[in-house]
Parts: C-alpha cells; structure tokens; sequence
C-alpha cells in the first residue's frame, strides 16, 4: 500500500469509528456523514458499505430518490468487493451497455455501407465502455449460432432474448410452400 493510501486508510478508519460512535448515540444522519467520508477516503473495504446500508435504514425519514440510488450503488459495490467478477452483470444494467447492445444489433442487420460506418463511429465513440456489451453481443450470437434450432425449438414467445434482439426474425419457421 502506498503512502497516500495509508493515509487514506488511516483517515477512513478514524471516520468509520466516528460514525460508530453517532449511531451508538442514535445520531444516524451524522453517523451517516462520517461514514460516506470514510467511503470517499478509502472504497477498498466493504465493510464500510455494509455500515452505510444499515445505517441509511435506521434512519426513520422516508427515503429520497438519492437515498435509493445511494443505497443501490453501495449494495453493488460491497457485491464488487465480495465478488469482483459480479461487476459484469451491474455493468449490463447501464445505459451505455444497452446503447452499445442496440448499435450492435442495428449494424448486423444494416444493408448500407454508409449505415454501417455511422454505426461504428457510434460504437468507438464509447471507446473502452463498448467492450463487454460486443463481447457479450458476440457470446449471445454464437450461442445461437451453435446450438442451431429444430423444428421444436424456433423461438415462438416474443420475450426470447434471440426475438427480442432480432426483431427480423420470425417467430414461426414459413413451410417450404410459404417461402416461394
């Protein structure tokens, strides 16, 4: 740990324990305060976001739409700290994730050179927050892919993640009668 996060770490700790302090007082707005400071000191442990959580919960005021988003963010982010591969999924629920999706989708099925150009600026313009949504756009696509599909086994309920993506597609396969 290098100098700096010592100190840093040092600084949390001291302001976790003040906060442990106020609400063994029953002071939880405060105790509140002095624990989001250690968060913005040192967000290595999770510990300190369990605090938050408990802490906010005690408070007996009706949440805000901040105190909601608060205590989301912390949830996710002792989830992190617990199982850092977790962040994956929380990535998938923003909205850059699911413009970068429909990007992807959108140059699969575009017929237009100039359409499809347009399209990749689009995606680089996200630069390193385009990566896991085209991993997983590809991952999606090859698992169709590899698994083909039988007669008894062609996505029929719109909410099929591969109808849902491929609005093309159809839900029922034509007979080779219908085709012509």
């Amino acid at each position: 740990m290098s100098k700096d996060n010592q100190i840093n770490y040092s600084k949390a700790l001291k302001l976790e324990k003040k906060g442990d302090k106020l609400v063994s007082k029953g002071k939880f707005r405060e105790a509140l305060i002095a624990y989001q400071e250690s968060e913005q000191n040192f967000s290595e442990r999770e510990e300190i976001y369990q605090k938050l959580i408990e802490t906010l919960n005690k408070i007996e005021d009706e949440w805000s739409e901040e105190d909601f988003s608060a205590s989301v963010t912390w949830t996710m982010r002792q989830q992190e700290l617990q199982n850092p591969k977790i962040k994956r999924v929380h990535e998938q629920f923003s909205l850059e994730f699911q413009e970068v999706q429909k990007l992807a989708q959108q140059l699969m099925i575009a017929t237009e050179k100039d359409m499809e150009e347009d399209l990749i600026d689009k995606i680089i313009n996200y630069q390193e927050k385009a990566t896991l949504p085209l991993i997983h756009f590809i991952l999606t696509f090859k698992e169709f892919a590899l698994r083909g599909f039988s007669e008894e086994e062609i996505p029929t309920d719109p909410s099929d993640p591969f109808l849902a993506e491929n609005p093309q597609a159809e839900a029922t396969p034509k007979s080779p009668e219908e085709k012509e």
